[in-house]
Parts: C-alpha cells; structure tokens; sequence
C-alpha cells in the first residue's frame, strides 16, 4: 500500500499532466484557427470560427474581431455569432461597433442580435439602430437585440417601431415590446396601419392609467 505522501504525489503529477494536456489542447485549436483565418478560402475561414467556439481568451477574441468583419458575408455572420456567445467586454465593444460602422446591413443587424444577449449591454446603443438605420434588417436585429436585452427603458422605442412600415420589424418589436413590459395586448402587426395606430393609441393609453393608479 503506498504511502499519503507518495499517493499526494502522484494526484498531483496526474492532474498536471491533465491540465498541461487540457491546455496543448485548447492551444493547439487556436494555433491552428490562427492559421485558417489567414486563408483564401472561406471555408478555412469558417473552420477557424468553429475552432474558437467557447475560447475564452484574448488571442480567440481577436481572430474573431477580425473575422466579424470579413468580406464573405457568411464568414462574417458565424463571426458574430461566436462573439456573441462569449460575453465579456471586449467581445461587447466589437459588437457595439459593427452596429454603428459596418457597411452592411445584414452584419448591423446581426452584431445588434447578437449585443442584446450581453445584460450590461446598454440600451440606447439598440434604440438608436432601431430609430434611426435606414434598413430593415438592421432594425429587426436591433428589435431582436432589445427582446433578449428586456429593458423597460426601450419601452416607448419598441412601441413606436411597432409602426415601422417593414413586417419583420413589427414582429421583432412586439415581441421585443410584450417581453419588456410582460403584458399583451389587442394589437397584430400584420394589421393595416390605422388600425395598428389605433391599437397602438390605446395601448399608450392603457399604459398610462397602469401608470397613473400605480403611483397613487
């Protein structure tokens, strides 16, 4: 029978060993994820994305910073997935961002999908794609972004943009609105828009009277 030292020993020896394997493991994935962001092929490209998934380092964080911002629309998209899957500060300021700067309204409205599943994501960032981007897939990712987000000061912002004139819009607000707020309402955006206005009319005003008699 070994002794309490020598059985110390050896668990300790074992779970290095573990550890030293574990770490030429994740190494090894990054290394090779490096090298495959830097081809040609965007198939490559999108290997090395698959690669970092769940890497929770900076040099993964980079590669995919960089990747977010690929040419091929697809190797960008999984890029932004996988950042946003990762919630730390540095993967938030990259999102934040693509929804300003980037030139394609898909990868806008992607990064603002994606920034709302960070809870010290800040609000008006959202809002302000939502108001303001003059295309509608950015608009529903930025709806898609508050719906995750829940933040009550969005509120008034979701429920304006349940008149937005895009369907796919209205559908992201509402939801993103009733999740916010944690009621429904009489009102569907596949509606004319009178009778969305009016049902948003009344909606405002049922808010409030809720309003009203809770601070009473």
């Amino acid at each position: 029978m070994k002794s309490t030292p020598q059985i110390v020993i050896v668990t300790g020896l074992s779970r290095a060993l573990l550890l030293g394997l574990l770490l030429w493991f994740l190494g090894g994935d990054v290394a090779k994820a490096s090298r495959l962001a830097g081809s040609g092929d965007a198939a490559e490209r999108l290997e090395a994305i698959e690669l970092l998934r769940g890497k929770h380092n900076d040099t993964a964080r980079e590669i995919l910073a960089r990747l977010s911002k690929d040419k091929d629309l697809r190797v960008s998209l999984a890029a932004i997935r996988a950042l946003g899957r990762d919630t730390c500060q540095q993967n938030r300021d990259v999102l934040a961002g693509l929804c300003k700067e980037a030139d394609r309204a898909r990868v806008r409205g992607a990064a603002a999908a994606a920034l709302g599943q960070f809870k010290d994501a800040p609000a008006a960032e959202l809002v302000a794609v939502l108001r303001s981007d003059k295309d509608p897939i950015a608009r529903a990712g930025a709806a898609e972004g508050l719906y995750h987000l829940r933040d009550r000061s969005a509120a008034a912002d979701l429920l304006a943009a349940m008149d937005d004139d895009d369907l796919t819009v209205r559908r992201w607000a509402t939801k993103a609105f009733y999740r916010t707020v944690g009621l429904a309402f009489l009102y569907r955006p596949t509606d004319p828009r009178p009778k969305r206005r009016a049902a948003i009319a009344q909606i405002r005003s049922t808010l409030k009277w809720l309003k009203t008699h809770k601070e009473r």
